[in-house]
């Protein structure tokens, strides 16, 4: 149960016990299946492919909104555990962008298989968008950031595929 509430003039947000512990659940899990579960991109220094990003689109359609939590705070954790921690900061950032992008554009229809598949993919460019700025600004080459941008529309198949394919089971799992 959400409810809204005003703290010393301030509107807040309460989340229930059920939607904390998803959230917590689901960070973990993006934590795991990106650090965990990653493969290096060849002569990239600290970039990787990895799963996560399948949990991260999971979480916008089980906890919508609270997922750009999930994925930002999730991929700042495991960007750090890999090794990777020039990354974290523009990760924060950009998984955050991308669950709520996605979210936005879902929430219209939450049941429709194609608006999810559209509101993923969108979420997807914004992280491919996100991470070539920020190469090409880490790097200051354009060269660079262009290579790197090929393995992250890759990156974006692999978390949008499984989870728009996989997402309507999920979601009849009730978990939230």
């Amino acid at each position: 149960l959400l409810s809204d509430a005003k703290i010393g003039g301030l509107k807040t947000m309460k989340i229930s016990v059920k939607m904390l512990c998803t959230s917590a659940v689901l960070m973990a899990l993006t934590v795991c299946a990106t650090a965990f579960m990653s493969f290096p991109v060849p002569n990239m220094q600290g970039a990787y492919v990895h799963p996560g990003d399948i949990i991260i689109f999971l979480g916008v359609v089980l906890i919508g909104p609270y997922a750009a939590v999930v994925g930002g705070l999730g991929g700042f954790i495991a960007d750090f555990i890999v090794g990777a921690g020039v990354y974290a900061p523009a990760t924060l950032v950009i998984k955050a962008l991308m669950a709520l992008i996605c979210y936005l554009i879902i929430r219209r229809k939450p049941d429709s298989f194609w608006l999810r598949l559209a509101g993923m993919a969108a979420g997807a460019l914004v992280m491919v968008a996100g991470y070539f700025a920020y190469e090409w600004m880490l790097t200051g080459q354009l060269a660079a950031a262009a290579a790197s941008s090929l393995f992250n529309l890759i990156q974006a198949a692999v978390g949008v595929v499984p989870a728009w394919l996989i997402a309507p089971a999920v979601k009849r799992l009730h978990l939230v």
